[in-house]
């Protein structure tokens, strides 16, 4: 004998016509993430059994009405309303585990979900009432090991489904590559702790490039169900990091030897640093600085004993709307002994001073912080929330977005 209950009503002497329980896997096929119940049921309701469905239509111990199309209508509402508590008994035995282990009224996946509620009149007092519901749960079945009953139970879950992604490397003529990652990641509805899916981004999707990579770009698109979150990671490998704090950095190094045989030489360095939100735009400039130096130091003393020490240009830009500064310095070597003579222009392989970056090469290891996946401006993505057109003055919108818009100048 089967027994259901929905939404605080029980259906008298239900009889089944269905009930189904599919595994449901992943749009790759590979994890199995959802057990799916698809039931359906009949029974024959009858003003006397108001009392047992809805108590609220009882007065003095008699019902309201005994129009069965009056009866119907009541409990209605009840069945169809999604993500209500659901039980399935046979024999006294709970055939959906899940619906009890979660000790929540929704299922895993924003259910249960009623399909349909069907009235067919026998007689003035009684219909027969065709109901039919889907309902999605994580089922983790265990046996005992005597006659103990229940027999299987069912282990409390995690949070997440299943997280899912491939990964792409596409390699220039260079040989430098750039991989992509993309993926999705599913959590349960009827997650013990309650848990958004953004609020597991950083734990399911990696937030730090591999050694030798700097991170382009990251994308997440919460999708509206509010279970599912889509992303997409990009990382592209570069000859050398960027001097820390800094994220990215573009520069070069000039050098000009002139005068008779090259006696008189000038060496330049050109340096642009960005960094993030919140990165100090002076400990920029202070990089930038130190690098210039250090670039002139040791690259003028591979040439001369004097190396170049007279400073004869310096110019700082600094981004007033963007965390960007650019320095350039200039340096001039006076003529020495080693410049005559041809040496100047053998000067020129030296491979080391030449090919040299100041701090860079001494922290190839440096990546930037990134963070975690929120980035500095801390957004979490949500989805709509449930909602019903049956509840009055209610407005959908989204109450996480506040905009503070400054009055222009001048503006009353």
């Amino acid at each position: 004998m089967s027994l259901v209950a929905y939404n605080g009503i029980t259906l008298p002497f239900p009889f089944t016509t269905s009930f189904a329980q599919e595994a449901v896997y992943e749009s790759s096929s590979t994890d199995w993430y959802l057990n799916r119940f698809i039931i359906q049921v009949q029974c024959v309701l009858n003003s006397n059994f108001v009392a047992e469905l809805l108590p609220a239509l009882m007065v003095n111990n008699a019902p309201i009405s005994s129009n069965p199309a009056d009866i119907k209508n009541a409990i209605y509402t009840k069945l169809m309303t999604p993500r209500q508590s659901l039980s399935f008994k046979v024999n006294g035995v709970e055939m959906i585990p899940g619906a009890i282990v979660s000790g929540k009224t929704v299922d895993a996946q924003n259910g249960p979900q009623p399909q349909r509620c069907i009235l067919n009149q026998l007689t003035n007092k009684s219909f027969i009432l065709t109901w039919s519901c889907i309902a999605n749960y994580w089922i983790n079945n265990s046996a005992g090991l005597n006659a103990a009953s229940p027999v299987v139970t069912n282990a409390v879950g995690g949070t997440i489904l299943y997280n899912r992604w491939e990964e792409i490397q596409d390699i220039d003529n260079r040989q430098f590559t750039t991989l992509t990652r993309t993926g999705r990641a599913v959590i349960r509805s009827d997650n013990a702790d309650g848990v958004t899916v953004d609020q597991v981004r950083s734990a399911m999707i990696p937030t730090q490039p591999p050694a030798g990579f700097l991170r382009r770009s990251s994308r997440y698109v919460v999708d509206k169900s509010g279970l599912g979150i889509d992303y997409a990671v990009v990382d592209v490998e570069v000859f050398k990091k960027p001097p820390a704090p800094a994220y990215e950095a573009t520069g070069a190094y000039h050098e000009k030897a002139a005068g008779v045989m090259g006696a008189m030489r000038h060496g330049q360095v050109n340096i642009r640093l960005r960094g993030a939100k919140d990165t100090p735009q002076h400990i920029l400039i202070e990089r930038a600085v130190t690098l210039a130096s250090a670039k002139l130091h040791v690259r003028g003393h591979a040439l001369g004993k004097k190396g170049f020490d007279i400073i004869t240009d310096a110019q700082l830009n600094v981004n007033l709307f963007d965390n960007e500064i650019e320095f350039f310095m200039t340096a001039m070597m006076g003529s020495t002994q080693e410049l005559i003579g041809g040496n100047a222009i053998a000067a020129f392989k030296n491979p080391v001073a030449l090919t040299y970056t100041p701090l860079s090469d001494e922290f190839p290891d440096y990546v930037p912080d990134y963070g975690n996946s929120h980035g500095t401006a801390n957004v979490f993505l949500q989805a709509a929330a449930y909602y019903d057109p049956n509840l009055t003055n209610t407005i959908v919108r989204d109450t996480t977005r506040q905009l503070n818009v400054g009055k222009q100048p001048g503006a009353k």
